[in-house]
C-alpha cells in the first residue's frame, strides 16, 4: 500500500452494493501490511457486492485524509445456502428393462436436475438392465440463482427416494453429484 500513496498511514476497505452504494468502510491494516483478513458482514441480502482495498493517509482532525484509487473490485456474491436436497422419482432397475433416466428435485433453491445416469462397479451401463446386477444411479444438481450449496454439504443432507445418498460431491463449478 505505501507504493501506492507514499505516506499512507494504512490499508483500508469500501464494500459497494450493486448500485455502487458504499455500505461499509474501515481500516483492514497498517501501511505496511502483506495480508489482512476482512470479514464481510453478516446479514448481506443475496446479490452482487464490489470489495475495493486502497491506501489511505488518515491525518489529524484538522487537516485533509488522501486516499489511493479504488483500483480492480473484488467481486462478492452473496447466496442462500442449499442445507439439504431431496432427490426422488428414480425407478430402481428391473432386470431386462430399460434403465430409466429420469429424477425429479422440488427442494427451494434446486434450480435444475439432470439426467439419471447408471453405473455398474464404476462402470457405464447400457441402456437396459441387467438381471442380478446392482445399479449405482447419479444425478447432478445445479443451483438456481441466487442459491448454492455449502461447501460442508455431506451425504447426510441428501435423500435420494427417502434414503441417504451413498456419496455427494461439490464440484468446482458449484453443482453437487
Amino acid at each position: 500500500a505505501s507504493g501506492i500513496l507514499t505516506d499512507a498511514s494504512q490499508v483500508t476497505a469500501a464494500l459497494l452494493d450493486e448500485e455502487g452504494e458504499l455500505l461499509h468502510y474501515g481500516k483492514v491494516g497498517e501501511r505496511d501490511v502483506e495480508s489482512s483478513k476482512v470479514t464481510i458482514p453478516a446479514g448481506l441480502s443475496v446479490g452482487s457486492y464490489s470489495l475495493y482495498l486502497f491506501a489511505e493517509e488518515v491525518n489529524d482532525k484538522d487537516q485533509t485524509d488522501y486516499a489511493s484509487a479504488l483500483g480492480t473490485a473484488i467481486p462478492i456474491q452473496v447466496i442462500t445456502a442449499i442445507e439439504d436436497a431431496a432427490v426422488t422419482g428414480i425407478a430402481a432397475p428391473v432386470g431386462g428393462d430399460v434403465l430409466e433416466p429420469t429424477a425429479a428435485c422440488s427442494t427451494t433453491g434446486v434450480g435444475s436436475i439432470s439426467a439419471v445416469t447408471w453405473s455398474s462397479n464404476g462402470t457405464a451401463a447400457g441402456q437396459s438392465a441387467d438381471y442380478h446386477t446392482a445399479y449405482t444411479a447419479s444425478v447432478t444438481l445445479t443451483p438456481a440463482e441466487g442459491y448454492g450449496f455449502p461447501a460442508d454439504i455431506t451425504k447426510a443432507d441428501v435423500t435420494v427416494n427417502g434414503e441417504t445418498a451413498a456419496s455427494v460431491t461439490l464440484e468446482t463449478d458449484g453443482t453437487l453429484t
